[in-house]
């Protein structure tokens, strides 16, 4: 995979989405989150996550995490 873009669209999905699971609940006084993440076979790669506001019209803003950028921290086996 290249990680030259930092791009967390390279990375797996699911281990995104694994990774997630782990963060706190995300509002307005949330700061970035970085987490270490184990892809079998790729290695371990470093997730920024970053606070995200939506405001759909008509309801309150809802707050969420986004996975920004990813840096390979180990290569793997």
């Amino acid at each position: 995979m290249d990680f030259s873009r930092n791009d967390p669209a390279k990375l797996p999905g699911q281990y995104i989405v694994d990774a997630m699971d782990l963060l706190p609940p995300c509002g307005p006084d949330s700061s970035d989150h970085h987490l270490a993440i184990d892809v079998p076979y790729d290695g371990t790669f470093r997730v920024t996550f970053r606070p995200h506001k939506q405001v759909p019209r008509g309801w309150p803003p809802r707050w969420f995490w986004l996975a920004g950028k990813v840096e390979r921290v180990k290569v793997g086996p």
